[in-house]
């Protein structure tokens, strides 16, 4: 027995220094949170006059056309009109942002703007002798922002390039400075073509430093971590040195992690280091990088480990006396409850613990019990919630986001419905019309789901669908386009296997809806009411067989994601004038 209380002593031992590095776990990592979000609130902050400034200036008639003309003439391959022109782009950015280089209100921080630099619409640089930069150190970070600029150009995703970036300059026997770069797109305001970048060069300000008493070593430290360097002047070369290579050894074998944190134990006090991978314009990775020492964690552990022994000492005989009067007692009913919580883990909510005694292991065993009866209920709720709402929707009722009323949301709305559905129907029974309704409908649910849909409604042989409510993911049009597609395509494969051959026409509006939970305080129903609905309606209406009418909303959003073709304009019910609408032309997968 007096082992087993050894044991037990050093299991809360053991225990308690866990809970101890859990908690300053979760207290580093919430330090680390918020001073991540500190840093990109005073990023921005600091950022926002320059941001403004190139805003205003690549806007700007003249900026535009010098850049239309420069990508003309370096289509056309002339070097002499290329020159001209870059000589003027560089002058107007001298001109329009030298109060940018000189006043430090506009930029907010400790060093002005130090260069800047152009790169044109296939994402090469712009070179010019004006150019606030020297020419060989504008081609190396010309070419790190440019390479990435131009592979998402290609891919037609200049949306996703970030607005900031870093580059590390080093010249022979000089410091490394870390330069922080903005990056400004230059969009055709007529056509909404990407002419090019602007580019504006800082030099990153220094990280804060924390000291913790009187120890050489800092508490905590941030920096950046790009070019297999590590910036922060919180630390000295040696800590710098020692926590570069544990950072590197690490990245090297989790190469797909963006985020994280890891023990760095080889100093004379170890810590734990948190790293976040930034979104950049370059195409070196950069990486936010947080160093806590673990010292404070060393002495509470130290302490509370003498505190634990000293007790334990202490009450080792009474605690013997008592444990033998109670193991016995407490035993039985505690496995009870372990194997009660294991199976109810495992969702086995009609298990029950008997209840033998009526202290207070029964009174526990009895509220399990209550508590198991409310999970399985609560499950059952949830289970047929699931079904007679979209999941998304049912969520959200459970959590209570969702209440009685309507507000005004952007969505895309799709109506697909049968062609013929009263000839195919004319002679079947209605079980036998369920089970055609039930097969059609249960993959094209599924493939609204997998484009970020919501079913709003079944209406006969109609099925409805939003895209952007109750929840938005910023590309709805194309997600309900797309989502037409893959219906089109489903319903096609279908018709080779089912004996049902069924045609379908689908229509796709997009606009401002009201959306929210209709009806009353005991009964409602989530859906979205408004113009666009009924224009969808009417659009499904004049689909043909197996095609996709969309309106000119739907049409300008989705752009050139999706090939379309113009059709006459239509006279459709409620509305005076004709409607433009467009035809999808549907991609062979």
């Amino acid at each position: 027995m007096m082992t087993i209380v050894a044991g037990v002593t050093l299991i809360i031992l053991f225990v308690t220094n866990r809970g101890l590095q859990a908690s300053f776990d979760r207290l580093f990592q919430d330090r680390y949170e918020s001073e991540s979000v500190l840093v990109e609130q005073r990023q921005a902050e600091r950022l926002k006059g320059v941001r403004q400034a190139c805003d205003l200036m690549v806007s700007s008639p003249r900026f535009q056309q010098l850049m239309r003309f420069y990508n003309r003439e370096k289509a056309n391959n002339d070097q002499d009109r290329m020159n001209f022109f870059s000589e003027r782009i560089y002058l107007t950015g001298e001109n329009d942002l030298a109060y940018v280089f000189e006043s430090e209100e506009i930029t907010s921080s400790e060093s002005m703007a130090q260069f800047f630099f152009v790169i044109d619409a296939q994402g090469d640089l712009v070179l010019n002798a004006n150019m606030r930069l020297d020419i060989d150190q504008a081609r190396a970070v010309g070419k790190v922002v440019g390479e990435n600029v131009k592979r998402k150009l290609v891919a037609g995703s200049a949306d996703e390039i970030p607005d900031v970036g870093y580059w590390v300059e080093s010249e022979d026997g000089a410091q490394p400075v870390l330069l922080e770069l903005v990056t400004t797109l230059v969009i055709d305001v007529i056509e909404q073509e990407v002419l090019g970048m602007f580019v504006v060069g800082f030099v990153a300000p220094e990280s804060n430093r924390h000291e913790l008493g009187e120890s050489k070593h800092a508490s905590s430290a941030s920096g950046i971590w790009v070019e297999n360097r590590h910036f922060s002047p919180a630390l000295d070369e040696a800590d710098l040195h020692r926590i570069h290579e544990a950072i590197e050894t690490y990245l090297q074998t989790h190469d797909n992690e963006f985020s994280g944190s890891f023990l760095e134990s080889s100093g004379p006090v170890p810590g734990k280091v948190f790293f976040t991978r930034l979104d950049t314009v370059g195409m070196e990775p950069v990486f936010r990088i947080s160093y806590f020492s673990l010292a404070e964690v060393i002495r509470s552990q130290q302490s509370s480990r003498n505190r634990i022994v000293l007790t334990g000492a202490v009450g080792l005989f009474m605690a013997l006396i008592v444990g033998l009067a109670l193991s016995h007692g407490l035993s039985e009913p505690v496995r009870s409850l372990v194997a009660a919580t294991r199976k109810i883990e495992a969702g086995d909510f009609d298990f029950r613990v008997d209840i033998r005694n009526r202290d207070e292991m029964g009174m526990l065993g009895s509220s399990f019990n209550r508590m198991t009866e409310g999970l399985a209920l609560k499950e059952r709720y949830r289970s047929l919630l699931d079904k007679v709402t979209d999941r998304d929707v049912a969520a959200q009722l459970i959590q209570g986001k969702v209440e009685l009323g309507g507000e005004s949301v952007d969505v895309a709305i799709l109506f697909c419905d049968i062609r013929g559905f009263t000839a195919i129907t004319g002679g079947m029974e209605p079980d036998e019309v369920i089970r055609m309704l039930n097969e059609h409908f249960t993959p094209l649910t599924r493939v609204v789901a997998e484009h970020k849909g919501v079913v709003d409604k079944f209406v006969g042989d109609l099925i409805m669908a939003v895209f952007g409510a109750p929840k938005q993911y910023g590309e709805d049009s194309l997600n309900a386009v797309k989502c037409a597609e893959a219906m089109i395509r489903e319903r096609t494969k279908l018709n080779n296997l089912s004996k049902y051959n069924i045609e379908m026409g689908i229509g796709v509006a997009s606009g401002p809806v009201v959306a929210g939970n209709m009806g009353s305080e005991n009964r409602l129903n989530y859906t979205v009411l408004g113009e666009r609905v009924n224009l969808a309606s009417r659009l499904c209406s004049q689909a043909a067989r197996m095609e996709i009418i969309v309106d000119e909303t739907t049409q300008s959003r989705i752009g050139k994601n999706v090939e379309t073709e113009a059709l006459p304009p239509v006279t459709l019910k409620g509305y005076r004038d004709k409607v433009p609408v467009y035809r999808i032309m549907m991609r062979q997968e």
